[in-house]
């Protein structure tokens, strides 16, 4: 039954994966076009904030968090750095501000 449980485990995190992966067409596109003309940040912050804390909680449970832990935490990176390299508002600038860092 364990291996069953890991194996689940790996094909969620493969699909995850891929599903953060699919803003990148919209970025590739800010990129060459260099302007974020009129996307909006807000979905990318939150699903920032969705995967921090999916992170935070794949880390504090005692067993089995691992799988959550690192995918979630692979795409914090991701968002993280994709939104203030790209965001045309304020948003991830007000969350690089409550992180006592400046990104830009």
């Amino acid at each position: 039954m364990e291996g069953l449980i890991l194996f689940v485990g790996v094909i969620g995190n493969i699909i995850s994966v891929l599903m953060f992966l699919a803003p990148v067409g919209t970025f590739w596109r800010i990129v060459k076009h260099r302007s974020t003309e009129d996307f909006e940040s807000l979905p990318y912050v939150c699903t920032f904030l969705n995967s921090f804390l999916w992170t935070y909680y794949g880390i504090i449970r005692p067993a089995g968090g691992l799988l959550v832990a690192t995918v979630n935490g692979k795409d914090c990176h991701l968002d993280w750095n994709l939104g203030c390299r790209f965001s045309s508002s304020s948003h991830f600038s007000y969350l690089a501000g409550i992180a006592g860092r400046d990104t830009y």
